[in-house]
């Protein structure tokens, strides 16, 4: 049995790329102002955690670790920060992205 929590997030989280991918340009802007808004906050929170130094290393990643790999290893590379980082910056899904956010940074988006 899935934990409801898992399940009512990750279906949450598929609805919103859902949208933004595919929906229409008013349907997108409700959602970004709205449900982006709290995505956003949530991974902000998560980041939190994780509290990587000049290096990249970051003690949350490392004691995750099982002890025996703990004891013969020195701290990693925060693997949140290289997911959240890998996922801005992935060229595949910058075609799938909705035009309004295919627009140049430059070009701001009118409101209506």
């Amino acid at each position: 049995m899935t934990w409801p929590i898992k399940q009512a997030v990750r279906g949450e989280l598929a609805t919103l790329l859902a949208i933004f991918q595919d929906g229409d340009d008013e349907t997108v802007r409700v959602a970004a102002r709205f449900e982006g808004r709290l995505a956003t906050v949530a991974l902000l929170q998560l980041l939190d955690r994780h509290q990587p130094d000049e290096d990249g290393k970051c003690d949350d990643c490392f004691a995750a670790r099982p002890l025996l790999t703990r004891l013969i290893t020195r701290p990693g590379l925060c693997t949140v920060y290289r997911q959240v980082r890998a996922a801005q910056q992935d060229e595949d899904a910058a075609d799938r992205r909705h035009r309004l956010v295919q627009r140049s940074t430059s070009t701001p988006v009118p409101a209506r």
